[in-house]
């Protein structure tokens, strides 16, 4: 009988065991009614839920502020659930005049972004072992809206839409390039040497004692030469010296210049060659 007894208390203390066991809150569950589980903090979120979590209150509010920083700063330059768009502050600020874009700002999104996801998975390891499906879901659309940055920078780089030094620079360089490089400049450049060789033409085929302003000649193949010049050092500083990197309507206008460059040259000799300046 004192057997039966002593079994029947220890079946009563296991079954009292399993229930109070049962009735203790795991990780990430509500703990408005029960407790958590051992090694576990009972906190209260910003939304006023209460939730068992291995972060105590301080940790946990640390965390969330390092994630509410980053991520703030991942919504303000273009991320967007799963997608990214190029209004934000830092993008925009690299845009050019002509419409290009330094392409290091997309490294610089792009590290925004990783600051975020980070932030999110460490707390989540920390204080929610890997976080609930929602939090997981938001750590899926941040690295989502990277690979989104990272296909949009090689679109850039392939249609030459970007720049590869500082903005000041780019714009500088630019700025010189379209003034020494209109295209009404080159086109009365060449217009004026084929008039003139023209004129050369004439006079070589004939007994006239007429002679040719060289002065206009060298004229017009400086003008070129500062295009080129000007062409030149925005391919150096602004396309890495890479012509395959330069834009072709710029790269254009630059061999323009130096067809006329080469056409003033060989008049020019020409010229002083039959001792034709005046």
């Amino acid at each position: 009988m004192n057997s039966a007894k002593l079994l029947l208390s220890f079946s009563i203390a296991f079954i009292l065991s399993l229930s109070g066991r049962a009735q203790l809150t795991p990780i990430n569950e509500s703990c408005d009614q029960m407790p958590c589980e051992s090694g576990l903090y009972c906190i209260e979120l910003k939304d006023g839920q209460k939730k068992c979590s291995s972060c105590d209150q301080s940790k946990q509010s640390d965390l969330t502020a390092e994630v509410d920083r980053y991520c703030h700063a991942c919504e303000e330059n273009g991320f967007s659930e799963n997608s990214f768009t190029e209004n934000g502050p830092i993008y925009q600020e690299a845009i050019s005049s002509d419409g290009r874009v330094m392409v290091d700002v997309y490294d610089q999104v792009l590290e925004i972004g990783k600051k975020c996801r980070d932030a999110r998975v460490y707390r989540e390891n920390q204080c929610w072992n890997g976080g609930n499906s929602g939090h997981k879901q938001a750590i899926t659309q941040v690295e989502n809206c990277m690979a989104k940055v990272v296909e949009k920078k090689k679109t850039a780089i392939d249609n030459k839409m970007v720049y590869y030094c500082s903005k000041s620079t780019y714009e500088s360089k630019l700025s010189t390039f379209n003034s020494k490089c209109s295209l009404s400049q080159l086109d009365n450049a060449k217009a004026g040497i084929e008039k003139l060789s023209d004129d050369y033409n004439r006079i070589t085929g004939s007994t006239t004692e007429d002679k040719i302003n060289c002065s206009t000649i060298e004229n017009y193949v400086y003008d070129c030469q500062r295009c080129s010049e000007a062409a030149n050092a925005l391919l150096y500083d602004a396309f890495q010296n890479n012509v395959d990197k330069m834009p072709k309507t710029y790269f254009e206008t630059w061999d323009r210049s130096e067809s006329i460059i080469k056409l003033g040259q060989e008049l020019l000799k020409n010229v002083k060659d039959k001792s034709l300046c005046n």
